[in-house]
């Protein structure tokens, strides 16, 4: 199944800047493995209690193709999904990502970690000690989809984001809407 699976790279990019900060890993195929949906796939693996299993294999793959085409090597990051229900998953195994990035020779600076709002985990003690964990390794931590769901401020107070990735509602129609001009500039 991991073989079938790709993934396609998307530029981040700094709103008030311009600049290219780095490349979020989008997964691709999962039609070709007899899924309807990414998240079809990653509630098999939950239901199943291999999220975390299938999350390093997939977390393995995205750094080994952007490491084979240099872009990790000049100063960009990539910026990986982070399944929440993966923070409190029974397979979970403290250390996985920087095992694996020594062998590509990678510093955790160039990894930053989405947290979704997707699925609701409450902001426990045990979650922001792992989050703040991840912080004093070097890797980067955003909130992904700001503003879709839960709670998008609760996250950002608990979490301290080096990132906050306003969801795509509030940058449709921007130009027309000053409201979403209001918010966007607010969270930049």
């Amino acid at each position: 199944m991991i073989e079938k699976l790709t993934h396609a790279y998307q530029p981040i990019v700094n709103m008030q800047t311009g600049v290219t900060l780095g490349f979020e890993a989008l997964l691709r195929n999962f039609l070709e493995i007899g899924f309807e949906s990414i998240d079809a796939v990653f509630d098999s693996a939950y239901l199943n209690n291999t999220l975390f299993t299938l999350d390093i294999a997939l977390r393995k793959k995205a750094v080994k193709k952007l490491t084979g085409s240099g872009i990790l090597h000049k100063g960009t990051m990539l910026f990986y999904n982070l399944d929440n229900r993966i923070l409190t998953s029974k397979d979970y195994e403290f250390g996985k990502t920087i095992e694996f990035l020594d062998e590509f020779n990678i510093e955790p600076s160039s990894i930053c970690f989405e947290v979704s709002e997707k699925y609701y985990i409450e902001c426990s003690d045990y979650l922001i000690d792992l989050l703040r964990n991840y912080k004093k390794q070097g890797f980067g931590i955003a909130i992904d989809d700001f503003g879709v769901k839960f709670s998008g401020l609760e996250y950002i107070y608990h979490f301290e984001p080096g990132f906050v990735k306003v969801d795509r509602f509030f940058i449709s129609d921007i130009n027309q809407k000053s409201q979403k001009k209001i918010i966007c500039r607010t969270c930049g």
